[in-house]
Protein backbone atom coordinates (compact mmCIF):
# COMPACT_ATOMS: atom_id res chain seq x y z
CA UNK A 1 0.00 0.00 0.00
CA UNK A 2 2.78 2.43 0.88
CA UNK A 3 5.00 1.41 -2.04
CA UNK A 4 2.25 2.06 -4.60
CA UNK A 5 0.75 5.06 -2.77
CA UNK A 6 -2.66 3.39 -2.49
CA UNK A 7 -5.30 5.45 -0.67
CA UNK A 8 -5.80 2.98 2.18
CA UNK A 9 -4.86 2.88 5.83
CA UNK A 10 -4.35 -0.11 8.08
CA UNK A 11 -7.27 -0.73 10.43
CA UNK A 12 -6.70 -4.39 11.28
CA UNK A 13 -5.54 -3.23 14.70
CA UNK A 14 -9.16 -2.73 15.75
CA UNK A 15 -9.21 1.00 15.03
CA UNK A 16 -12.19 0.78 12.62
CA UNK A 17 -15.26 -1.47 12.67
CA UNK A 18 -18.15 -2.04 10.27
CA UNK A 19 -21.13 -3.78 11.83
CA UNK A 20 -18.98 -5.65 14.32
CA UNK A 21 -16.32 -6.70 11.78
CA UNK A 22 -12.83 -5.23 11.59
CA UNK A 23 -11.41 -4.93 8.01
CA UNK A 24 -7.65 -4.89 7.43
CA UNK A 25 -7.53 -1.68 5.34
CA UNK A 26 -10.04 1.07 4.49
CA UNK A 27 -9.96 3.76 1.83
CA UNK A 28 -8.95 7.24 3.01
CA UNK A 29 -10.53 9.17 0.11
CA UNK A 30 -14.07 8.92 1.50
CA UNK A 31 -14.82 5.94 -0.77
CA UNK A 32 -16.48 3.03 0.96
CA UNK A 33 -13.89 0.50 -0.17
CA UNK A 34 -11.96 -1.94 1.96
CA UNK A 35 -9.27 -4.58 1.60
CA UNK A 36 -8.82 -7.79 3.54
CA UNK A 37 -5.92 -10.21 3.27
CA UNK A 38 -5.96 -13.76 4.61
CA UNK A 39 -4.74 -17.31 4.22
CA UNK A 40 -6.52 -20.58 3.46
CA UNK A 41 -5.97 -22.03 6.92
CA UNK A 42 -7.82 -19.29 8.80
CA UNK A 43 -10.34 -18.31 6.12
CA UNK A 44 -12.28 -21.31 4.83
CA UNK A 45 -15.87 -22.17 3.90
CA UNK A 46 -17.39 -19.23 2.03
CA UNK A 47 -15.38 -16.70 4.05
CA UNK A 48 -15.04 -14.29 1.13
CA UNK A 49 -18.72 -14.40 0.20
CA UNK A 50 -19.85 -13.97 3.82
CA UNK A 51 -17.54 -11.01 4.43
CA UNK A 52 -18.45 -9.28 1.16
CA UNK A 53 -22.15 -9.70 1.92
CA UNK A 54 -21.70 -8.35 5.45
CA UNK A 55 -19.80 -5.24 4.35
CA UNK A 56 -22.15 -4.65 1.39
CA UNK A 57 -25.05 -4.30 3.87
CA UNK A 58 -23.28 -1.17 5.08
CA UNK A 59 -22.54 0.12 1.57
CA UNK A 60 -18.91 -1.01 1.39
CA UNK A 61 -17.16 -2.50 -1.64
CA UNK A 62 -14.78 -5.26 -0.56
CA UNK A 63 -11.56 -6.53 -2.07
CA UNK A 64 -10.70 -9.74 -0.27
CA UNK A 65 -7.58 -11.69 -1.15
CA UNK A 66 -7.10 -15.17 0.29
CA UNK A 67 -4.11 -17.37 -0.37
CA UNK A 68 -0.99 -18.83 1.12
CA UNK A 69 1.06 -16.97 -1.48
CA UNK A 70 -0.61 -13.89 -2.93
CA UNK A 71 0.28 -12.50 -6.36
CA UNK A 72 1.07 -8.79 -6.04
CA UNK A 73 0.36 -8.17 -9.73
CA UNK A 74 -3.13 -9.66 -9.51
CA UNK A 75 -3.90 -7.67 -6.36
CA UNK A 76 -2.77 -4.39 -7.93
CA UNK A 77 -4.72 -5.07 -11.13
CA UNK A 78 -7.85 -5.91 -9.11
CA UNK A 79 -7.48 -2.61 -7.27
CA UNK A 80 -7.14 -0.75 -10.60
CA UNK A 81 -3.43 0.05 -10.30
CA UNK A 82 -1.34 -0.03 -13.45
CA UNK A 83 1.55 -2.48 -13.16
Amino acid sequence: IKKHHLPYKYTGDGSFWIGGKNPDFVNVNSEKRLIEIGNFYHHQNNYVEKRKKHFARYGWESYIFIGDKLDKKIILETLGVEV
